[in-house]
């Protein structure tokens, strides 16, 4: 094993791999924060994410999460599978007036969403990236 000299560095990869154990075992990367079981992989994720928003992770650090297909910006993943549907939607019924509270829960999911949407852009909330993908529609 040897002397550890830089032990920053040795901590950080074993938290790479007790990421890869967690990618394999579970199939994604999207490490729940209310787990105690991973409660320390946890808070590792989300220091990682931080450093990445702040331009201090080392492009190798990112290159190393990006190959198990780490997820930077959560809500981004789960606003495109939203995003998809309601492509889906308009693509069936010609419209995106989605019922927010009819007999099908999942439809008035979406239209919850798509609803929170248009809140968001109102206030001024909404990134320029998303506004232009929704009037793509």
């Amino acid at each position: 094993v040897g002397f550890v000299w830089d032990v920053q560095e040795t901590e950080w990869k074993s938290h790479l791999m007790l990421m890869a154990e967690y990618a394999q075992n579970h199939g994604h990367c999207r490490v729940p924060s209310s787990s105690e079981e991973v409660n320390r992989l946890s808070q590792w994720v989300s220091q990682q994410r931080i450093a990445q928003r702040r331009g201090k992770l080392p492009d190798v650090r990112k290159a190393a999460l990006d190959s198990f297909g780490f997820v930077w910006e959560p809500g981004d993943e789960s606003w495109q599978n939203h995003y998809a549907k309601l492509v889906a939607f308009m693509a069936k019924h010609g419209h995106t007036n989605i019922p927010q509270n009819g007999r099908n829960k999942a439809l008035n999911k979406l239209g919850q969403w798509a609803n929170k949407q248009r809140e968001l852009h109102f206030v001024g909330r909404l990134s320029q990236d998303r506004i232009s993908l929704l009037n793509s529609i």
